[in-house]
């Protein structure tokens, strides 16, 4: 591929040809049964929701220390494995 591109399919497949550089982790019924557990628990007294609960659950139910600059909608989590910021 040359380094000119001026259509927005040319970015599309570059953004796809990105995406291989990545693990993709699929969402499954374990992963979604803990982040409903989770809101249902944390929705109240922490303001969880649902997107950073899908978040921490991927990342409890694989075994994956998160990376996030919003350490405060994740801290109180129990499980969760976070790094220093």
């Amino acid at each position: 591929m040359n380094n000119i591109k001026t259509k927005s399919t040319d970015f599309w497949v570059l953004s796809v040809d990105n995406v291989k550089n990545y693990n993709i982790i699929h969402f499954n019924d374990i992963t979604s049964k803990l982040a409903v557990n989770l809101v249902e628990k944390y929705y109240l007294s922490h303001g969880l929701l649902i997107p950073d609960a899908i978040i921490a659950a991927t990342a409890i139910t694989f075994d994956i220390k998160l990376f996030t600059y919003n350490l405060k909608d994740f801290k109180f989590l129990p499980g969760i494995q976070l790094y220093d910021t």
